[in-house]
């Protein structure tokens, strides 16, 4: 029912914004003012150390830090930017971040693990004018969007088993970066985002963790303008 709600959201933010670039572009006659992109990204995910409160199915809740490592984010983004400022998209992004050790009495063998999530979004960013650099532009930008966090989960791994937490949760994101861009339609940049999805209870087998999930991302980016 939660991503079904998100998706419908979506959809109603863009089906307009689409129908409104068919119409700007029929009137003036000059589909310049209103431009579809399509981009590729990856980069470093940065997860900060955080502590999961372990509900089990039975005993009294524990309580531990969860230290993290650096992992990485890979995804793509497909959207529209109109009168050359203003964009929206639509983006799916697969993040992992790999778990050192979890300091819980039931994991207390625990040796590796993970901390994963799919994030489906829906961007509204805006482009400053920038400056020319060689054939390119070089364009600043910033935004912000909703993010439907989708299985965010952990696995927690000891030598004898391997145990999976999972749901999903609405968040947002808030985003900055440069760009660069030729006239032939390439643009390339580099950027940087927060994703808050808040405080997420991850069901699983033996219980109930919560967390928060606030990672980072520095992500460098190639992609086309038609």
């Amino acid at each position: 029912m939660l991503r079904n709600n998100f998706l419908l959201l979506v959809g109603a933010l863009a089906l307009p914004s689409a129908a409104f670039a068919q119409d700007n572009s029929n009137e003036t006659g000059n589909k310049d003012n209103v431009e579809i992109y399509a981009e590729a990204r990856g980069g470093l995910s940065i997860l900060p150390n955080t502590t999961y409160n372990f509900s089990p199915n039975a005993g009294p809740v524990e309580r531990g830090k969860a230290n993290t490592e650096a992992g990485y984010v890979v995804g793509a983004a497909i959207g529209l930017r109109f009168n050359d400022s203003i964009r929206i998209e639509g983006e799916y992004l697969y993040r992992s971040n790999g778990l050192k050790s979890v300091a819980l009495p039931t994991f207390s063998t625990a040796n590796s693990g993970d901390f994963n999530s799919v994030v489906i979004g829906a961007n509204a960013l805006y482009d400053l004018k920038g400056t020319t650099v060689g054939a390119a532009r070089l364009r600043p930008y910033f935004g912000a969007g909703l993010a439907y966090v989708q299985e965010v989960d952990t696995d927690i791994v000891s030598p004898t088993r391997s145990d999976q937490f999972s749901n999903d949760r609405i968040g947002y994101q808030l985003m900055a970066g440069v760009n660069l861009e030729w006239e032939s339609g390439l643009r390339a940049g580099l950027g940087a985002r927060y994703t808050s999805a808040s405080s997420v209870k991850m069901q699983g087998p033996l219980g109930e963790i919560e967390a928060h999930y606030r990672p980072i991302a520095l992500t460098a980016s190639i992609g086309y303008r038609f």
